[in-house]
């Protein structure tokens, strides 16, 4: 959700929002230089989750699990770039960005494309879940493919865009005091209500039980399953093989799994306080309003942390890429070097024939 506390429409109630601003300037330098670490570090570590699978270095990395992966990333690189870079931007100038027309207009399709980054996340998530639960339980059924994989995509980004587009007509700038403001505006309305109770339970609550149902059910099944062997009790070795890199990839999914719970839930729940008006309090802290978004904008910069923590796959293709990358600049500075030396010895090589030329043709001094 957009910004929860300042989703007051009258002026008395907009005059109390003020402390957001109002603070040291040694205080807003610190809440910059944090959310630019979070900026660089989700942009990095996301531009390399896409392109290790989209390089594919060992042919085993397009899997379907991989593609909801890049989905997440994908989601997490829009909420850095749109919502991040305008919380840095609006600390710096304590306003919004523009205004005018063009000011609301970009005020309302920030407020979409954070809440379409947002149920995307939880969404490709909760089909993560899925995807795992069908491959320990059935291992031998491919059910869900890389074309099965696109498809889910698919239905994942055109959901969540028909849920987001009533944030169109909730997301206005308001002028107060000489600073502009982009927030959501709510109104007494039952539909309202209902829209946002609707958001909160069918893409945030019920995700978090889907996964905390399956992973539960998956870890269990791989804790009780023995690895089975021959009649001298050898174990198999590509099954412990096949076990041990599930294990590894069910503890990275939940560890990311809890990161979102604890990154968005106490926005989530500062959003519904501040919506129903049950806490003032809460909503008028600009400490309690920097900590939750802080939060919920950390969760893009640590995610792929995650996956190169807990996955030597990923951990080997960083690797692969970076030094593609540094021996590619190397090729490209000797190349430079290596033509420039050769321009160099063409011109001196060039100049020595017209040297030799010019003293051949010099004029003969005859009354010698």
């Amino acid at each position: 959700m957009e910004n929860q506390d300042l989703n007051q429409t009258s002026g008395a109630e907009l005059e109390e929002e003020e402390s957001l601003f109002s603070e040291p300037e040694y205080i807003t330098g610190i809440k910059v230089a944090a959310y630019c670490l979070i900026i660089v570090t989700s942009l990095v570590g996301n531009s390399l989750i896409i392109a290790i699978v989209h390089k594919n270095y060992n042919h085993h990395m397009k899997t379907p699990n991989n593609l909801f992966v890049v989905n997440t990333a994908a989601a997490d690189i829009l909420i850095t770039v749109s919502s991040a870079t305008e919380a840095v931007i609006t600390l710096a100038l304590s306003s919004w960005l523009i205004q005018g027309m063009f000011g609301i207009a970009l005020c309302k399709l920030k407020s979409v494309i954070m809440a379409l980054s947002a149920l995307v996340s939880t969404q490709s998530l909760a089909t993560m879940a899925v995807d795992r639960f069908i491959v320990v339980f059935f291992p031998l059924k491919r059910i869900i493919t890389r074309h099965v994989a696109c498809g889910i995509i698919a239905i994942i980004w055109i959901t969540s865009i028909v849920f987001t587009v009533p944030m169109v007509f909730l997301a206005n700038v308001q002028e107060f005091k000489g600073s502009n403001i982009c927030y959501l505006s709510f109104w007494a309305s039952e539909s309202v209500s209902g829209y946002f109770v609707a958001i909160f339970v069918l893409f945030k609550c019920a995700p978090l039980v889907i996964q905390g149902v399956l992973y539960t059910a998956v870890m269990l099944k791989l804790c009780l399953r023995k690895t089975p062997g021959n009649e001298l009790h050898i174990p198999n070795h590509h099954h412990y093989h096949t076990e041990k890199m599930n294990r590894r990839i069910i503890g990275m999914l939940v560890a990311i799994v809890v990161l979102f719970a604890v990154c968005w839930l106490p926005i989530w729940i500062e959003s519904m306080l501040c919506f129903q008006n049950i806490s003032n309090s809460i909503c008028r802290s600009p400490h309690v309003y920097f900590l939750v978004w802080f939060l919920a904008y950390s969760k893009s910069a640590i995610n792929p942390c995650i996956y190169f923590i807990f996955n030597e796959t990923f951990r080997h293709g960083a690797s692969t890429l970076c030094t593609k990358i540094v021996h590619s600049r190397s090729r490209g500075r000797c190349s430079i070097s290596l033509r420039h030396n050769r321009v160099t010895a063409m011109q001196q090589n060039r100049v020595a024939p017209d040297n030799t030329l010019d003293t051949r043709s010099a004029p003969v001094n005859t009354t010698a």
